[in-house]
């Protein structure tokens, strides 16, 4: 039940600018994607779009601003607190006008000791926000409305984070649902790589957005790698080469020097004289 805060005579004024805001709100594109793979093995895994919370935001920011008081001021904004413990996060909306008063939304609960991973918080804490925003204003920011259940019962854990580039870590890390298993993406690969069926079939295959960007990062890496290798085998060839064409290059020049006769540096100096029998004698 929303709950209204002011001074009694406001109270109207108020209402009468959140109707019209409410009024004025374009619905935001549902831009995200998400592909949904439930823990329960008995559920088929799904696609779903939505407006994030930026998106959601800027519709609303955009409507506000054309909803003015007597003084020409915008009218009305909004303000969220959340409450996060061991249990779950708790995230309110509150309504608040330039005359001073205040409607405050029922308050949005979702439990996650589910998870201890706190990047899955965080998207718990995000989504939360965007379900609270958008009920406070009316938005229909998404086609699935089952999954505010799947979170609570802890068979999904959302993320408004969009499909990303992964850190080395995270590609080493991530995994994938492969043969009817949980299994690292870098492991499949591999036997793609060494050229197993099966792992053949399921790289060309169809998947999510994130997965498929995890895929083309290990192939590209795995290119990467072999382009390095064959660039090191070229350049140890090439240096081979050189060495062997030097070695040859010097070979040729010691033998042509054990070919060439000797000169005699003295050769120039030599004078003809007539023979004499008796210097002759003396040798």
């Amino acid at each position: 039940m929303m709950i209204f805060q002011g001074k009694e005579e406001l109270r109207a004024d108020c209402f009468t600018a959140y109707i019209q805001a409410k009024a004025l709100i374009n619905q935001p594109k549902k831009e995200k994607h998400v592909h949904i793979i439930p823990k329960n093995p008995n559920s088929d895994p799904y696609d779903y779009f939505y407006a994030d919370l930026a998106a959601i935001d800027s519709a609303i920011i955009k409507a506000t601003k054309q909803v003015t008081d007597s003084k020409g001021r915008v009218a009305l904004s909004y303000i969220q607190d959340v409450h996060n413990n061991q249990d779950g996060v708790n995230v309110t909306t509150e309504i608040i006008f330039s005359n001073g008063g205040r409607i405050t939304m029922p308050p949005m609960w979702f439990k996650t000791y589910t998870t201890s991973s706190p990047q899955q918080i965080a998207g718990i804490i995000t989504y939360a926000k965007r379900y609270s925003l958008s009920a406070a204003f009316g938005i229909a920011s998404e086609d699935d409305d089952d999954i505010k259940t799947l979170i609570e019962t802890g068979n999904y854990q959302p993320s408004d984070n969009p499909p990303h580039k992964l850190g080395r870590k995270e590609l080493d890390e991530y995994k994938v649902k492969y043969l009817g298993m949980s299994a690292r993406l870098v492991d499949v690969y591999q036997d793609y790589i060494d050229g197993v069926p099966e792992a053949n079939g399921w790289i060309r295959s169809r998947h999510d957005e994130q997965t498929a960007i995890a895929i083309k990062q290990l192939n590209q890496a795995y290119h990467q790698q072999e382009a390095e290798k064959k660039s090191r085998e070229e350049q140890a060839a090439k240096v081979a080469k050189e060495a062997e064409e030097k070695k040859a290059a010097l070979d040729k020049v010691k033998q042509s020097k054990v070919e060439e006769p000797k000169k005699d540096p003295f050769a120039d100096k030599k004078v003809e004289v007539d023979s004499d029998p008796v210097t002759d004698s003396l040798f």
